[in-house]
């Protein structure tokens, strides 16, 4: 199972990694990253040491009341606001090293084997600090990324990382045009480097999509592992909060699966399982001949090719034992809408109830499921059949 990492931002405990977690947890393992460094007060945290703010204007106002010069005032404020910017760096710094430690820890299984790469999803400073570690340190390494609400500068020069960009396989930005934190964070770049509006305005380089369904018309002639993704109606928290944002739009992502064919896909297997419930059979032929021309979620192929070429690598491997292949395909077909219904059902009984059936929304994984279990059954009805006939001579 691959593993997920989220990163909350400031002014909050990360209560949405748990909500969101409870949805990817059932097909990722689910790494949640926290930081205390700026859980209150973290805007000015960001560029002001409070601490050292409030000593600082303890000194002036004393300074003021007993009557010292113009000059020692303006002295003691400028050296009030550079020993809390300075330390205001340090903050940041803390964090960013406490961000390195637990990415370590996550992505190093028994201290010596370094597994697959981890996805990631990060709102507003944690797209910071996130895109911070993977420009600085060497062995930062990372799948696919979703950054919500960043705060990283629109010119975070990513295909520029070292190894040619090689730090990432994919990241998808969502904009969201209500994303006032996002908008405001432009003005803090000369003091906090590196920060900027790219969860409002998108990062330069990418490639832009009109909004989350659309796919991305630019890739077939120069692919792009960066895309913008425009929300008009959202929010700078807006994503985080909702589940069902991030079913519809983040699982196929961190899949590789096309949103729309995703979501398609899974309307036509509900379909077809309920035709068939019904009892229609003529309505669930048509339905399924529909079910089966129509795209698949990861290619250009449709449904019916990519189940027919999965059978055609277990034939190669000689795993199939004389079904007639298009009754095997039919009979796939049919043990994949019936993984999709259980999968909907845990969705409406409750998350984690039954982790296996949950992990049968992803279609990859439910048509080998559908093929083993199919191929499965076919030999114990041949194994039953071999040992009859034997019984018989």
């Amino acid at each position: 199972m691959n593993k997920l990492i989220t990163v909350h931002g400031i002014n909050t405990d990360g209560a949405w990694q748990a909500r969101v977690g409870d949805l990817l947890s059932q097909h990722f393992k689910h790494y949640p990253i926290r930081y205390p460094e700026y859980r209150r007060l973290g805007a000015l945290k960001l560029l002001l040491d409070p601490s050292v703010l409030v000593l600082g204007i303890i000194l002036f106002l004393a300074a003021f009341k007993s009557g010292q010069g113009l000059a020692v005032l303006l002295g003691i404020a400028f050296i009030t606001l550079s020993l809390a910017h300075f330390f205001a760096r340090r903050l940041r710094e803390d964090a960013l090293r406490r961000f390195k430690v637990q990415l370590d820890n996550i992505c190093v299984d028994n201290s010596r084997v370094r597994r697959r790469r981890p996805h990631l999803i990060a709102h507003s400073f944690g797209t910071y600090l996130a895109g911070t570690a993977l420009r600085r340190y060497p062995d930062v390494r990372l799948d696919s990324v979703i950054l919500a609400g960043s705060v990283l500068s629109a010119d975070f020069d990513w295909a520029g990382l070292d190894d040619g960009g090689n730090k990432f396989r994919r990241l998808r930005n969502e904009i969201a045009r209500r994303d006032n934190v996002s908008r405001a964070a432009y003005f803090l770049h000369g003091l906090v480097p590196g920060m900027g509006q790219s969860g409002f305005f998108g990062f330069r380089g990418g490639y832009d999509l009109a909004g989350p369904y659309f796919a991305c018309g630019q890739c077939g002639q120069q692919p792009s592992p960066l895309h913008n993704v425009l929300n008009k109606e959202l929010g700078h928290s807006d994503y985080v909060f909702s589940i069902g944002y991030a079913y519809r739009f983040w699982l196929p992502f961190l899949w590789g699966l096309n949103a729309r064919h995703y979501h398609d896909f899974v309307d036509q297997c509900d379909d077809v399982y309920e035709l068939q419930l019904q009892g229609g059979w003529r309505e669930v032929r048509v339905a399924l001949d529909k079910f089966l021309s129509s795209s698949w979620v990861a290619d250009d192929r449709t449904v019916e090719k990519y189940i027919d070429d999965e059978i055609t690598e277990r034939e190669a491997k000689g795993q199939l034992i004389g079904v007639p292949r298009r009754d095997l395909i039919v009979q796939t077909v049919w043990n994949v809408c019936q993984q999709m219904a259980d999968a909907r059902q845990e969705e409406e009984t409750g998350v984690g109830a039954n982790p296996t059936a949950f992990r049968s929304l992803n279609p990859i994984t439910a048509v080998n499921n559908a093929l083993n279990s199919v191929l499965e059954a076919e030999r114990e009805r041949q194994d039953k059949r071999e040992k009859r006939d034997g019984a018989a001579t």
